[in-house]
């Protein structure tokens, strides 16, 4: 982790790099395992600073990974994506979701 304090606790978890999104999935699908009974919520934020450390690509593979994973993990996901962005991006990342809000 880098740029800020820590946060302990049982419901916080980090990943070594912004540049790993395969330690993204891991290190979610062992959360996600644990918290299969209940009703889940996943803040992604920011999908932003994902794209600076990652291809274009890459992160809309990932938030297509994570939305089709939502149902199985009895989730719901809110992904954060920071204006300004490619209208490209936005457009193919929203083709993942149930909704866009813009704030």
């Amino acid at each position: 982790m880098s740029g800020g304090k820590e946060i302990k606790g049982a419901n916080y978890h980090y990943i070594d790099s912004p540049r790993n999104l395969t330690g993204v999935i891991i290190k979610l699908d062992e959360i996600m395992e644990k918290l299969s009974n209940e009703e889940n919520y996943l803040v992604l934020d920011s999908i932003t600073t994902l794209l600076i450390y990652n291809k274009e690509s890459s992160v809309e593979k990932l938030v297509h990974t994570l939305s089709s994973r939502m149902k199985p993990w009895n989730a719901h996901g809110i992904f954060i994506l920071m204006e300004p962005t490619k209208e490209q991006i936005k457009n193919t990342i929203t083709q993942f979701s149930d909704s866009f809000t813009k704030v």
